[in-house]
This record gives C-alpha cells, structure tokens and sequence, in this order.
C-alpha cells in the first residue's frame, strides 16, 4: 500500500493511463502501453505526452489506405505529357527557357532539395551534400548547386540587368542532418562561400517530418523501447506536409 501522501500522485498517474489506453483501444493500439508499469514517473510523462501528439485518425486512414487500394490507384505518368529534351526541336527548347527565366525573374520559382541522407554509403558520416566530390576545387554538392542558383539569378535579372532576381533554395533535413547543414549553409564561418554568396535568408533548411513505425502486417504501433515510439523519416513523399508544416507553403 501507498502512503496516504502518496496516493493522490498514483491516482493521477493511473488515470492518465487509463486515458491513454482508453484512446488507443478505438484504434486497435493500446498494446504499446503494456510496459507501462515497468517506467518512471519522468519516463512515462514523456511517453504520454509523445502518445498524446499521435494523429491516430489520420494514422488508420494511412493503414486502410495501405490494406486497401492504394497501390491499384497508382499508374504510369502518361507518356503523352513527357517530353525529351533531347530530341525537342530548337525553336521549342528556347521558348521554355525564356518562360523559365520570365518565371524566375518574376519571383514565381524556388529551389527545394530533398538532403535528409548522410554519405554514408560513400564512406562519409555527414550529410551528402557536404561531400567533396573530387574536383580540382574542392567544391561541394551544396555550394556547386548554390553556384548553378546564383547563375540563373544573375540570367533572369531584373529590368535593370543588374539586380540578381529573387530564387529562394528550401533545402528539407533530417533529425541526422539538419543541424550540421544549417552551420554548413548558414551560420558557421565559411557559409557565404558554401552558398556562393546567396543571401541568408533566401535559404532555408527545415527538417522533414517523422512517423511511428508500423509492424510488417501493417497494423500494429512498434516501440523502440518499453517508454517510446519507433519513428521514422516520412520520406520524400512527406515533403509537402513539411513545407506547409514550417510556413513556407501559402
């Protein structure tokens, strides 16, 4: 038995159990509470909290989806509506480069790049686009995509021919990459030379979102320990959710 100081603090702490369970029984989930008991005050505060931010309607609709139809749905790009550069005839080639200077100019383009992946593949702990590819320069892939932005700023310059046009570079993160890309790009002591003298804040680097783990059947809420959720990068199809989510999309 508790002492009697103690029984209002259990209490409490039962019945925010109880809630939690309560909410994930109408979603089939309340199996990632079964090591409730086993956490600490602190750590079980911190799992509430982090299953009280779970969007769990939103989260079945994804699973019906994934049970459902949702791959019937997918189909080939009409091939009709591809074009290839390569055989596009000159006069073609020309006009769509004017438009996409005419849009530049006018301030109806921006860059996004998808960099939440680190080089590890190529041997390199740090996100990819700080790798040094083996150029006589030394460049980077960030500040040679900086470079390729500057120099369409400088093609779709304003109407005086001088004034570079306004292109803002998005660049989605990850958890492993965002922190060392904003110091590469932004904050640390060579930044300007890795954007290639892009203005601050025409670049902007926000992290993409996570999502909970789901089992191999595709029903069932994974942990990665008794007192938290397996998440994961939602990948690049979560790209637009992460514009709008930092207020960049209107």
């Amino acid at each position: 038995r508790c002492p009697p100081w103690e029984s209002g603090a259990v209490d409490e702490k039962r019945s925010r159990v109880l809630e939690a369970k309560f909410r994930l029984e109408a979603y089939k989930q309340e199996h990632i509470l079964n090591h409730a008991d086993k956490l600490s005050d602190s750590e079980l505060k911190t799992f509430l909290a982090e299953i009280g931010d779970l969007n769990l309607h939103a989260l079945e609709n994804q699973l019906e989806e994934i049970e459902g139809e949702f791959r019937e749905r997918i189909t080939p790009f009409p091939m009709e509506d591809v074009t290839d550069l390569r055989s596009a005839r000159p006069e073609d080639k020309e006009r769509w480069r004017n438009l996409g200077l005419e849009a530049v100019k006018h301030g109806q383009v921006a860059i996004v790049l998808v960099a939440g992946g680190q080089g590890t593949r190529l041997g390199y702990n740090h996100p990819k686009g700080m790798y040094n590819i083996g150029l006589p320069s030394g460049k980077s892939l960030f500040q040679l995509q900086a470079e390729k932005i500057q120099r369409l700023r400088t093609l779709a310059a304003g109407d005086d021919g001088k004034t570079p046009a306004h292109l803002p570079w998005y660049i989605m993160t990850s958890d492993a990459t965002h922190d060392e890309t904003v110091e590469y790009l932004l904050t640390g002591p060579e930044a300007e030379i890795h954007r290639a003298s892009l203005p601050q804040s025409d670049v902007k680097c926000f992290p993409q979102g996570m999502m909970p783990c789901i089992s191999a059947d595709g029903k069932k809420l994974m942990l990665a320990s008794k007192g938290s959720l397996a998440k994961s990068p939602n990948g690049n199809g979560g790209l637009y959710d992460a514009l709008a989510r930092n207020g960049i999309l209107a």
